[in-house]
């Protein structure tokens, strides 16, 4: 609910709001966390103990590896294959679109999720673009997560022809001139070995953990034990 509410205050604020589509879709859900759901995570974890004989106690201790998971919930794993699915089935199709050309515009999509889910989607784009993916993923999560409550990350993604290729085939095409003006008996033969340029999808962080908006807030304490 937190998530839906920013993103209709920010639907609100666009000019052609009535044009701009908000669309809802469960995979940007939080990190469910099962029967932990509420508990405090304080609990430190007792070493004599397993951890399923914890959860039998109704002790929840901090889970610290990426399978571990809370009964009935989710591991980062879990969120990770989520964010999966929301990449390939929501963000790329946009990407795609906009790379053949079938966009007028560039496209701009601000996607508003939760501080555990939006490491693991950008952790995911990163991977590629294989700059990023070259680089330590713990660095790249690091950056990405940690973001204080309707902080936000700018991100240009997209596709990127790969200059050597491209020049390589810019190459081949004069040597095929080349030869068919020596050569006019070869004019109309197979040029399949002209190679169409490979595309590469580059990831640029322009904004990172952005919240100028939150610096003159006061937290009035009272009303938020009240709450």
């Amino acid at each position: 609910m937190r998530a839906l509410k920013t993103a209709k205050a920010i639907h609100a604020t666009q000019p052609s709001s009535s044009t701009v589509p908000l669309h809802t879709n469960e995979l940007l859900r939080e990190q469910y966390f099962g029967a932990a759901e509420g508990k405090s995570f304080k609990t430190k974890r007792n070493k004599d103990m397993t951890l399923a004989e914890h959860f039998a106690r109704g002790l929840f201790p901090a889970l610290y590896n990426r399978t571990e998971r809370f009964p009935g919930g989710e591991s980062r794993d879990d969120v990770a294959t989520r964010a999966q699915r929301f990449l390939d089935e929501v963000l790329m199709p946009y990407v795609w679109q906009e790379d053949t050309g079938k966009a007028d515009s560039p496209i701009h999509i601000v996607v508003v999720s939760h501080g555990l889910f939006i490491p693991e989607l950008i952790v995911l784009m990163a991977r590629k673009d294989d700059v990023h993916k070259a680089k330590n993923e713990a660095e790249i999560r690091s950056n990405a997560r940690g973001m204080r409550n309707t902080a936000w990350t700018r991100v240009e993604f997209g596709f990127q022809v790969r200059l050597e290729r491209d020049i390589r085939n810019a190459a081949v095409e004069i040597l095929t001139y080349m030869r068919q003006r020596v050569e006019p008996q070869n004019q109309g033969s197979d040029d399949s070995d002209v190679q169409t340029p490979e595309k590469a999808l580059r990831l640029k962080f322009l904004n990172v953990k952005v919240h100028p908006h939150l610096h003159n807030l006061v937290r009035n304490r009272e009303v938020t034990a009240k709450l």
